[in-house]
C-alpha cells in the first residue's frame, strides 16, 4: 500500500471513531470521506502533520464550506481541535493547505451538502453581456439573450 493510502485509510479511521458526536449525516459523511480521498489523490502539496491533526484539519475545512460552526460551536476550529486534542492554530494552518491543494471556494459543489446549495446566493446574479453582474430576476432572460447553443466540428466545417 502506499504512503497517501496508508494516510488516507488513517485519518478515515480516526475520522469515523469521532464524528458521531457530531450530529453528522449520511451526506455529511460521504462528503467528508469525498473531501479526504480527493486530498490524498494528490501527488503534491500532502502535508505531514500528525493524523489526528488532519482529521481535524479535514472536518474543520468541511464545515468552513458547509457554514456548520454557525450554528454549532462543535464545528468550530477551536471546537474540532479540543475533540481530537489538536493544536487550533496548527488545525488552521492544514485547513489552509488543504484548502489551497484542492481550490476549494465558496459554496463548492464537489463538498457542499445539497442544502447549502440551494441557498447559493451566488446563483441569484449573473453577468450582463456589458460586464455588470446584475440580479437575474432584473433581466428577461429568456428573450434578450437567447442562450448560445454549443457548436459542433461539422457545425464549423458546414460553414466553409
Amino acid at each position: 500500500m502506499n504512503k497517501n493510502k496508508e494516510k488516507k485509510t488513517i485519518i478515515n479511521a480516526i475520522i469515523s471513531e469521532r464524528i458521531y458526536s457530531l450530529n453528522t449525516s449520511e451526506e455529511d459523511i460521504f462528503l467528508i470521506n469525498n473531501l479526504v480521498d480527493s486530498y490524498y489523490r494528490k501527488r503534491i502539496g500532502i502535508s505531514n502533520s500528525a493524523p489526528e491533526t488532519m482529521a481535524a484539519a479535514f472536518l474543520w475545512a468541511y464545515s468552513k464550506s458547509n457554514f456548520l460552526w454557525e450554528g454549532d460551536k462543535r464545528w468550530s476550529c477551536q471546537g474540532l481541535a479540543g475533540l481530537f486534542n489538536a493544536n487550533p492554530k496548527t488545525v488552521g494552518d492544514a485547513t489552509s493547505k488543504i484548502i489551497r491543494a484542492l481550490r476549494i471556494g465558496y459554496w463548492d459543489k464537489r463538498f457542499c451538502k445539497q442544502s447549502v446549495m440551494k441557498d447559493n446566493p451566488l446563483d441569484k446574479f449573473m453577468m450582463s453581456p456589458s460586464g455588470f453582474i446584475v440580479p437575474k430576476e432584473s433581466l428577461n432572460i429568456s428573450s434578450q439573450y437567447p442562450e448560445k447553443q454549443r457548436k459542433t466540428k461539422e457545425d464549423y466545417l458546414m460553414r466553409r
